[in-house]
């Protein structure tokens, strides 16, 4: 699987389990471990928490495979999704490339940053 999947993956399972549940924490937490799963099968450990262990390449992949899907939501489930949904998730997100790049200073991330706010 790449980069770009498990973005994907990771943002199909916080919009499943939010359909399901109503819990953005639960949400954000099965999210996460998809990119914890990822990290894991790329022989990648988690020493303190995976935005600030993944590296900076794969966080563009998964960056870039969430954002699609961010963007492509409504195209795929045929309808728009409610604003405290989007709202959340784009808050979750958009903290989580934050505070990986406080960590990575990379002006890449910061790219991804500027280009998911203005989604």
């Amino acid at each position: 699987m790449g980069w770009e999947e498990a973005g994907r993956r990771a943002f199909n399972r916080y919009f499943n389990w939010y359909n399901k549940s109503e819990d953005h924490d639960e949400s954000q937490e099965l999210a996460g471990g998809e990119i914890e799963s990822a990290m894991e099968d790329a022989g990648i450990e988690i020493e303190s928490m995976w935005q600030e262990d993944l590296p900076v390449d794969a966080w563009i992949g998964v960056a870039t495979g969430f954002m699609r899907a961010y963007k492509g939501i409504e195209k795929e489930v045929g309808y728009a999704p409610s604003e405290d949904f989007m709202g959340a998730l784009h808050t979750w997100f958009s903290d989580s490339m934050f505070n990986a790049n406080e960590f990575h200073q990379d002006s890449r991330l910061e790219s991804l940053i500027d280009e998911f706010n203005q989604i």
